[in-house]
């Protein structure tokens, strides 16, 4: 295995998933007794789905639960039924967007932001693009979508 270019596209973090520190003012503030915190779901609606079982059986014992979602909700959630459970269901509880949900977002192709480390096969890095490429083919689909997701706290 040759290593990653580190100019390779998915290789590095691009300038446009940085941001400044003042962005740290923006997070969301949630206060809760019990508080799922969800990260890297990464489009998998089964697990999704079982969150949303274990929240529904903590509220039928009494105990209010909230959802906290902390970015790349996206991902293998590629087909426009899987995208609009996962959005639609995200977006009804706290969450920040992560770098899959910026790129979704932007306006123009920014990449994933995968920042990969340079022993990692190439060939993860294209299969990495080319799913960032569907993804976003995807959410043309769902502009409203598209524009909740653009206006998450970034952190």
């Amino acid at each position: 295995m040759s290593p990653l270019p580190v100019d390779a596209e998915g290789a590095s973090c691009s300038p446009h998933h940085r941001y400044a520190p003042s962005a740290l003012r923006n997070s969301p503030i949630t206060q809760a007794r019990t508080a799922y915190v969800i990260g890297g779901l990464y489009g998998n609606v089964f697990a999704l789905r079982e969150i949303l079982r274990m929240q529904q059986a903590e509220e039928r014992s009494g105990n209010r639960v909230s959802l906290v979602f902390n970015g790349d909700h996206n991902w293998f959630d590629i087909d426009a039924v899987s995208f609009e459970e996962i959005n639609t269901t995200v977006l009804k509880h706290t969450a920040i967007c992560g770098n899959v949900e910026f790129a979704i977002a932007a306006p123009e192709d920014v990449g994933c932001g995968c920042d990969y480390p340079s022993y990692v096969d190439p060939q993860v890095v294209d299969w990495s693009n080319e799913i960032m490429t569907q993804l976003r083919r995807t959410a043309t689909e769902f502009p409203d979508i598209v524009l909740q997701l653009g206006e998450l706290p970034t952190i």
